[in-house]
Parts: C-alpha cells; structure tokens; sequence
C-alpha cells in the first residue's frame, strides 16, 4: 500500500554559539535537527520530520504522534499559533483509492 504524508508545520532555526551550528525545531513534533548552514538545518528537519512520520506510520504509533501533535497545537496548550493552520494528512491508498486523516489546527479539540 502507498502512504503519502502532506503537512504543513512551522518550524524554527536560529545559531546555537556553544555547539557553533544552526539548529532546527519543529515545536508541533518536539522535533530537532542541526547542520553547518541555515539552508542545510531546514533540509535537516524537513527529513526528520519525514523519518519521524514514517517510523511512526511502521510502527502503528502514528495514532499516538497524531494526538500529541494536537495537544501541542491547540490554543493555550503548547507553543503554537492558533492560527498558524498546521496540519499532517496521512493519504493511504493503491491506485486512486484514498483515504484521508486530516488534523487541521481549526478543527481539532482534545
């Protein structure tokens, strides 16, 4: 079965002076990563986000990554915008056949 993973989620880098690399985070999947530039840092994320999605698809945790994800996002909870609009979609499916999770930041309530 093909999996396709859309999402759209903020993420940060800044200069850590200590460690002398740019650091990346995505604060909706606790997520970060690190690299020698800017450019390279968000490449960096963008592929643990990735790796972080798919090992949890494999591992049938996606479900668990998905109400964490929620809970960090939602209002007054965690440290994201209420109106940032991130979401994850997770498409499944052969062929046109497709079926769809989607965790729009409007829409979900805990």
């Amino acid at each position: 079965m093909k999996i396709r993973i859309e999402a759209r989620l903020n993420v940060w880098v800044r200069w850590d002076d200590m460690a002398k690399v740019f650091v990346s985070c995505a604060p909706a999947l606790d997520i970060y990563s690190q690299a020698a530039t800017k450019k390279e840092a968000l490449r960096a994320i963008e592929s643990a986000m990735r790796l972080y999605l798919i090992t949890a698809i494999e591992s049938n945790k996606i479900d668990g990554v998905l109400q964490r994800f929620a809970e960090r996002v939602l209002p007054g909870i965690g440290p994201e915008s209420p109106d940032s609009k991130q979401y994850i979609t997770i498409l499944q499916g052969d062929g046109c056949q497709v079926t769809s999770t989607l965790i729009p930041l409007e829409l979900t309530r805990g």
